[in-house]
């Protein structure tokens, strides 16, 4: 499964909650619909803040609107979604 295949994957898994929707409890149902053993191991051992973070970002939302709904600074909000990006291509590789 190349990166773009696992971004797609992830996106299209995600846009089948709303924003609101789109709590810790559905992204952890969401995780077990994953077929690949490391990425669902991956994101399951990922703190959920930054799991948040990611499935929000998916679904649209900008840095920017991602830190001010989570209360976090935006640099904070970039490093955290700069590491899960890193880890997955490195579990992907």
């Amino acid at each position: 499964m190349t990166h773009l295949q696992v971004g797609i994957y992830i996106f299209n898994i995600v846009t089948y909650t709303t924003h609101d929707e789109a709590t810790v409890d559905n992204i952890e149902e969401l995780l077990v619909m994953i077929d690949n053993p490391a990425l669902r191991q991956l994101l399951m051992d990922t703190d959920k803040l930054t799991l948040k973070m990611l499935f929000l970002k998916m679904q649209g939302y900008s840095v920017d609107d991602i830190a001010m709904e989570l209360g976090k600074q935006t640099d904070a909000v970039y490093k955290r979604l700069s590491r899960i990006k890193k880890k997955i291509k490195f579990t992907l590789a």
